[in-house]
């Protein structure tokens, strides 16, 4: 599909957007690495919902409709922190 899309971008131009994206994603794991380090994974599991929105504000926005994977993925975000909620409530959470 993007294959179809693809033009040549500048050489200069396109190394530096890639080097931009490469530290902007080892930046980002970093931080969730520290995240981790700083706070427990039941506290910050939460965070996973923000894939949702963010699929969603793309949707909105930029009128790009999710595919049936991105629907799919959603779902089981969300099964999964209801089966986590309800593993607490019958106290039995997870370890």
């Amino acid at each position: 599909m993007a294959l179809s899309q693809w033009h040549a971008v500048p050489l200069l131009f396109g190394w530096i957007y890639l080097v931009g994206i490469g530290l902007t994603f080892v930046g980002s794991q970093l931080l969730v690495i520290l995240a981790y380090r700083l706070a427990s994974p039941t506290r910050l599991s939460p965070l996973m919902y923000i894939t949702l929105i963010t699929a969603i504000l793309d949707w909105l926005i930029w009128h790009e409709v999710p595919t049936l994977l991105v629907f799919a993925g959603m779902a089981l975000v969300v099964i999964g922190g209801v089966i986590t909620v309800g593993e607490k409530a019958a106290g039995n959470p997870t370890k």
